[in-house]
């Protein structure tokens, strides 16, 4: 069942980043979603015992070249999993932390596909599904911050990539409410130094987190005190 839903998920990151985004890829993301929840709550499928770091999921980042933001950086790579770690793990399993990053992935994906559509569409209403969906990704996350790298990053760039949307929208107050937890967790050594590690190191590209440490320096609130 784990690698239908990596199969899934595989499906829609392709529609992602050949900017086909719509329906049939959030679907295919819900139903990952499901496979993959049921996994999570099926404990006697997985033995957290029994898993090892050979088990661990992993991801690497696609891009999305028309997920772009002249001023203001997103980070654009829908996730994939590698299906080669689940099927040459021992017994394939994995524990149920990973099962929870799986699920924290599918809705971060599924974020991007909403963010997407609305930038295609100039849907508010997608958008802001988008940034519901990526705080729900910052709220799965939140507790692993500064102590697992992978779920650090993905909370940081999920809390970016809303940010980004909030300031579109001229919600500045949401946006640098956003940025105050983004310069947080960017304080944090260990976080900093993890992404050289392997399992981050396939996530994020060299400069990203350079560049979301520039979007909270340029992106400030706009001043409205009247002119003279």
């Amino acid at each position: 069942m784990l690698l239908q839903a990596i199969e899934l998920n595989t499906q829609a990151v392709c529609t992602l980043a050949n900017g086909k985004s719509g329906r049939a890829t959030v679907d295919a993301l819900k139903q990952a979603m499901e496979i993959m929840e049921a996994l999570y709550e099926d404990r006697t499928i997985m033995d957290c015992s029994k898993a090892t770091e050979d088990g661990r999921l992993q991801c690497r980042a696609v891009s999305m070249p028309d997920l772009y933001d002249e001023h203001f950086f997103i980070f654009n790579h829908a996730l994939l999993f590698d299906p080669v770690v689940v099927s040459t793990s021992p017994s394939g399993i994995v524990g149920p932390s990973d099962m929870a990053y799986g699920c924290a992935v599918l809705t971060f994906n599924m974020a991007l596909a909403y963010h997407q559509i609305g930038i295609q569409t100039g849907s508010s209403k997608k958008l802001k599904t988008s940034c519901l969906l990526y705080g729900k990704v910052a709220e799965m996350t939140s507790a692993a911050v500064a102590s697992r790298s992978d779920l650090s990053v993905l909370h940081l760039i999920a809390l970016n990539n809303a940010a980004q949307i909030q300031y579109r929208q001229a919600r500045y107050v949401a946006c640098d409410e956003l940025f105050s937890h983004v310069r947080y967790i960017l304080q944090f050594p260990d976080l900093l130094e993890s992404s050289t590690d392997q399992l981050v190191q396939s996530v994020l590209a060299s400069g990203d987190i350079d560049e979301i440490k520039l979007n909270t320096v340029v992106c400030n609130t706009p001043s409205t005190a009247p002119t003279a």
